[in-house]
């Protein structure tokens, strides 16, 4: 999970032919994975009980997609598993399988009328939503099942004009794991109207209005905020050069509110980019700018404001050889104050602090294209991250110790061997 797709980076070369099911394509491949990584939970190297775990994991990582591609509409269903198994003797009941689906469908039901409907299903043993670099989905220890679905209808209401109504439900479930009491179980639902302007063949400017519902549960936590709405009115464009070169940048006014008024509200400007440029047939930069509230998990906050920066830079060696550089900054600084229960509380040292974070992520992957067939990949991850939140050690054998229980380093080498179709 640590490599970047700098597959299509080496361009040119030619792939397998997808196999034909009627009018479905469909293409199987599997992924033989090995990578080690010097601190599998994020831990504190000071942290006075466990401290980071290293280990080495084996993965087998198959993936089944089927296309279906008619005149005017589209269908496509994709199945990736992860199988993974731990050396390390303390996560050697951690391993297991995770299972990602994702169902993507365009529908023209009208000479007028667009149909956009998308399904992602994830039952993961060896993934970690993190909270802490922003919700995305990277490896670690924490089980969860997360179910999500768009849909989004488009309307053209003139030669150049257009309407986009859409809806986004999300549902996300954390199981039993080392960090889970770290997390809560949270759903969300999101409605937005777009009203679009084509100023050009591929190019889009569109003015936006979302609203968003998010609900947590904090069991035994009922003095804590739960419940927050959402509401912005920006503005936004859109480029599709390509099917993997696209440009999207959107700038809004926000705001948060607690139904339960427990929380502290948000008001700020906030923004989305996702920026390609291909300026020769071997480079590539690709940036992804963000700076948005999102579901926090940590204490008594129930958002914090993410602003994020990612640059990769992709360049084709040769005609089966390509590497990527990729390196990202991140600052998060979390809405409410630590609230802590009495002295015998962990996080007793900071309270009354704003968590805030500081994390930064680099990497270098490759890409050898060794047949039609084969691609071997190779990459190494290195994360930091500094947090001004100090926690205590409770027990009797540590009483006392203090440290930056969100502090820490981890670095990951992988190597992998893609066979079949892309």
């Amino acid at each position: 999970m640590i490599l970047a797709a700098v597959a299509p980076e080496v361009w040119g070369q030619e792939r397998l032919l997808p196999i034909r099911l009627g009018r479905v394509l469909f293409y199987p491949s599997v992924t033989l994975s090995s990578f080690w990584d010097d601190n599998v939970e994020n831990v504190n190297e000071e942290e006075p009980l466990n401290g980071p775990i290293s280990s080495q994991v084996l993965g087998i990582q198959p993936a089944l997609r089927f296309e279906l591609l008619l005149r005017k509409s589209s269908a496509k269903l994709t199945y990736k598993g992860d199988f993974r198994d731990y050396s390390a003797q303390a996560l050697k009941d951690l391993g297991g399988a995770s299972h990602f689906l994702h169902l993507d469908c365009h529908f023209e039901a009208a000479s007028r009328l667009r149909v956009d409907v998308a399904e992602h299903y994830v039952d993961a043993i060896a993934a970690l939503l993190n909270a802490g670099v922003g919700g995305e989905f990277r490896y670690g220890t924490q089980a969860l099942k997360s179910n999500e679905t768009h849909l989004v209808l488009g309307w053209d209401v003139g030669p150049i004009q257009s309407v986009e109504v859409g809806g986004i439900r999300n549902n996300t479930q954390f199981g039993a794991g080392p960090t889970a009491s770290f997390f809560s179980n949270y759903s969300s639902d999101s409605v937005f109207l777009h009203y679009v302007f084509s100023n050009g063949p591929q190019s889009q400017l569109y003015a936006s209005l979302d609203f968003q519902s998010v609900n947590q549960t904090r069991l035994g936590q009922a003095n804590l905020p739960n419940q927050y709405q959402t509401r912005s009115l920006g503005a936004g464009y859109r480029r599709a050069s390509s099917r993997d070169l696209t440009n999207e940048i959107r700038v809004e006014y926000s705001t948060a509110n607690f139904k339960e008024g427990l929380g502290t509200p948000f008001r700020g400007v906030t923004l989305e980019a996702d920026m390609s440029l291909r300026p020769t047939a071997t480079n590539q930069f690709q940036v992804r700018l963000r700076r948005a509230p999102l579901v926090s998990f940590f204490n008594s906050s129930a958002y914090f404001v993410n602003e994020m920066v990612v640059m990769n830079y992709g360049h084709a060696l040769s005609r089966s050889l390509g590497i990527e550089l990729s390196v990202g900054a991140q600052n998060n600084v979390f809405s409410d104050a630590v609230q802590v229960a009495d002295s015998t509380d962990p996080l007793s040292p900071s309270e009354g602090r704003r968590r805030h974070d500081h994390i930064l992520v680099a990497g270098l992957s490759g890409v050898w294209h060794v047949s039609r067939s084969m691609d071997l990949n190779f990459g190494y991850r290195f994360d930091r991250a500094r947090s001004n939140i100090d926690a205590q050690c409770t027990l009797s054998k540590c009483f006392g110790a203090r440290y930056g229980v969100l502090d820490y380093d981890s670095r990951t080498v992988q190597v992998a061997a893609v066979l079949g179709w892309q």
